[in-house]
């Protein structure tokens, strides 16, 4: 009888650790194993300087959707690097110019009508 009340005890124990909180938030957090291979980095300091470029672009960087869509389109991408400035600019411009065009026009039409004209029409 005292076997079976500790083991109730023991197992009760346990479901209070199991249910404590951590002291932290623990949802959307995301955890990667990186090998790194020999031949593209092969001392410790080439490792580390690695993971310090890693962690500065996850960390600054424009965010981690991006930074691994840069790894994965720069295979198809012909002689672009995933961190290449003249890409980003490029890319930079040709949004922003599309973005003006997406205002400009509907708004440059906007101006040709008669806010009276166009609140009677109703």
């Amino acid at each position: 009888m005292v076997l079976l009340a500790g083991g109730a005890l023991l197992a009760r124990s346990f479901w209070n650790i199991e249910k404590q909180s951590l002291g932290m938030n623990a949802e959307n957090i995301v955890t990667a194993a990186i090998s790194l291979g020999q031949t593209s980095y092969p001392t410790p300091e080439s490792q580390m300087a690695f993971f310090q470029r890693l962690e500065h672009n996850l960390r600054y960087g424009p965010g981690v959707a991006a930074f691994a869509l840069s790894r994965v389109l720069s295979s198809p991408l012909f002689n672009v690097r995933p961190h290449d400035p003249v890409a980003f600019a490029g890319v930079t411009g040709l949004l922003v110019l599309i973005s003006f065009l997406a205002v400009l026009i509907p708004g440059s039409s906007a101006t040709r009508v008669n806010p009276t004209v166009a609140l009677r029409c109703d």
